[in-house]
């Protein structure tokens, strides 16, 4: 007996799922790693508000984004226009999830370079993590805004209906 195979949309939330479980594991890791932040004082300012800039402006940049998909042309035949509308709305969840990720990276680094535990971490990763979720969590509401930017032109992507 032949086992169904998942459909475009639930492969891409399968995938999103396990990659936003990447960064808590990453955060957690390393923050066993470098004493954790008991014996460790805050960072100064400036690096506590450059990190949290650097959050602001990958949150931004994420958001921008998300609305830059490319219309589907009026008169696209149903499964073309269904498979183009995944694969656009696909590449363009993987550049925000990079996006995204960028800041919990440099906390990682920041890290290991400044003697302030993971106090750098914390402050970059948490926020870059709640955005994510925030951001590319695979709910119908995404699916139905990637929708109606895929749909602007006139054309049907049939996002919603991708299988």
């Amino acid at each position: 007996m032949t086992e169904p195979t998942p459909s475009g949309r639930d492969a891409l939330r399968t995938l999103l799922m396990s990659l936003l479980t990447a960064p808590v594991f990453i955060v957690i890791a390393v923050f066993l790693i470098v004493g954790g932040i008991g014996d460790h004082e805050l960072p100064p300012v400036w690096l506590t508000v450059g990190l949290l800039a650097l959050v602001a402006a990958a949150v931004g940049l994420a958001r921008f984004l998300g609305d830059q998909l490319p219309a589907i042309a009026i008169g696209t035949a149903r499964d073309e226009a269904m498979a183009r509308a995944l694969n656009a709305f696909r590449a363009n969840v993987m550049v925000r999830y990079a996006v995204l990720e960028a800041p919990v990276l440099i906390g990682v680094v920041v890290s290991f370079l400044v003697d302030h535990g993971a106090w750098p971490l914390l402050i970059a990763g948490v926020p870059s993590i709640i955005a994510m979720f925030a951001l590319l969590w695979p709910s119908e509401a995404s699916f139905e805004r990637a929708e109606r930017r895929l749909d602007r032109d006139g054309g049907r992507s049939y996002l919603r209906e991708a299988s």
